[in-house]
């Protein structure tokens, strides 16, 4: 499970340091469709697994990681937290630099899986 994998993801080979990525596939039903929990109860479904991958990010160890005061972050989850709404989506601007940042490409996921939790995908506004 991710919370126990000290932030490696199942199926990491370390010998050949790649990912075996069958791990990965989607739980099926008995017809081969993949398997969806509209309640997010489902200890295995994506909403879960990755509240478990992140619980480990509390206010505290993302200020040490950051060097940003609690209180700061406090105010930027609270802005970002309050466009979960129809009539207040998040937009998220990027240019050059989170992109060519030496983690361009997490920053970018990064941000796509909190506008996903927030259920602003596919919302106006929220790009």
């Amino acid at each position: 499970m991710p919370g126990e994998l000290d932030g490696v993801f199942s199926g990491y080979n370390e010998q050949d340091s790649k990912y075996d990525r069958k791990t990965w596939a989607f739980q099926l039903n008995e017809k081969g469709v993949p398997q969806r929990d509209l309640t997010l109860q489902d200890p295995n479904c994506v909403f879960q697994l990755l509240k478990k991958h992140y619980s480990r990010y509390t206010i505290d160890k993302v200020s040490q990681i950051t060097g940003t005061p609690k209180h700061k972050i406090e105010e930027v989850y609270k802005a970002i937290g309050s466009t979960s709404k129809p009539d207040r989506t998040a937009t998220v601007c990027y240019a050059m630099g989170w992109t060519q940042h030496t983690v361009g490409v997490q920053n970018i996921r990064a941000f796509t899986i909190v506008q996903l939790l927030l259920g602003n995908m596919g919302m106006a506004g929220a790009e």
